[in-house]
């Protein structure tokens, strides 16, 4: 007689920690955010991965994680590819989606400096989807739809094996330019077994450092910060069926420190109407809480959930 497989989790949250004050702040804040805010959502499994390096999270942080019941994972990462913009957010996702396959349905990927203020349900997949994601903030080197496409994208479409029929239009979030399919890698939703994270991260690290590629870093740095955001869009384009794939509402992964430039009908007018948001080190800035468009108890409580003052 077999033994029963084990049941597993409906879904996992997973991130990345770095060992320094911003983001060992970003870290215990998105854990006390899931375990305070998350609703029925609030009980699942966290897991941290941490670049296995020489010095690790500090012993304030560690503490606060493990009453908060999150999961520090190391991951071995070469020193060049440290070095490299989000290549160590890549190999943890491909972690995250590895330990998936034995304990998880489903896998949530968020940026560190995520923040839940409402129970997330819409962070759940339903039956046949495959992928929920939000589009990235803002244009920046993405391609808009009503253009032809420029050499870059040719070159991203080229690597990740794409063809011009499985291209759809999608809304940048702040600025709500038409764009070819552009996702956050912020925040992501999916299933362990489609494999989307480790063929994300084995693109990556295949094109990378292609002579084709360094050109345009030369011409601009923007293209080397946010290639992996690229490569990762071929990725989901060439992996995952359009009808497998749901946007999120404009309420999640709302980025606070775009507020002032969002034009579009869905601005919050308070952080307390979204349901998650991104953040860019607030906590950093001394004169944050004059500055954030919050109710005074959510400050409070923002302000109260910081290890590191």
């Amino acid at each position: 007689m077999n033994a029963e497989s084990p049941r597993k989790n409906k879904l996992a949250f997973n991130t990345i920690v770095f060992p320094n004050t911003s983001s060992e702040n970003d870290a215990v804040l998105l854990a006390k955010s899931i375990r305070k805010n998350g609703g029925n959502l609030s009980e699942f499994q966290i897991r941290m991965f941490q670049p296995a390096i020489s010095k690790e999270v500090s012993l304030d942080a560690k503490r606060h994680l493990k009453e908060l019941d999150v999961d520090i994972i190391q991951f071995k990462i070469k020193n060049e590819k440290l070095t490299f913009p989000f290549m160590s957010e890549a190999i943890a996702m491909a972690e995250a989606e590895k330990l998936g396959l034995n304990d998880s349905e489903q896998i949530v990927w968020l940026a560190r400096n995520s923040v839940i203020i409402r129970e997330p349900v819409e962070l759940l997949l339903r039956e046949k989807e495959q992928l929920r994601y939000r589009p990235v903030h803002h244009i920046l080197i993405g391609s808009r739809y009503n253009e032809d496409k420029d050499a870059f994208w040719n070159l991203v479409y080229q690597s990740c094996r794409i063809d011009d029929d499985q291209i759809f239009p999608m809304r940048t979030h702040i600025d709500n330019i038409e764009i070819r399919p552009y996702f956050n890698a912020g925040c992501l939703v999916t299933r362990p077994e489609s494999g989307i994270f480790q063929k994300y991260l084995n693109n990556f690290q295949r094109e990378y450092l292609r002579d084709d590629f360094k050109r345009f870093y030369q011409k601009n740095e923007l293209y080397m910060i946010f290639i992996h955001q690229a490569i990762l869009s071929g990725t989901i384009i060439s992996t995952v069926q359009k009808d497998m794939m749901v946007e999120l509402p404009s309420s999640y992964n709302y980025p606070v420190h775009l507020h002032n430039d969002d034009r579009t009908e869905n601005r919050p007018r308070v952080l307390d109407d979204i349901v998650t948001f991104r953040h860019e080190g607030f906590h950093q800035e001394s004169d944050w809480m004059d500055k954030m468009p919050a109710s005074r108890g959510l400050k409070k409580w923002l302000s109260d959930s910081l290890v590191h003052r």
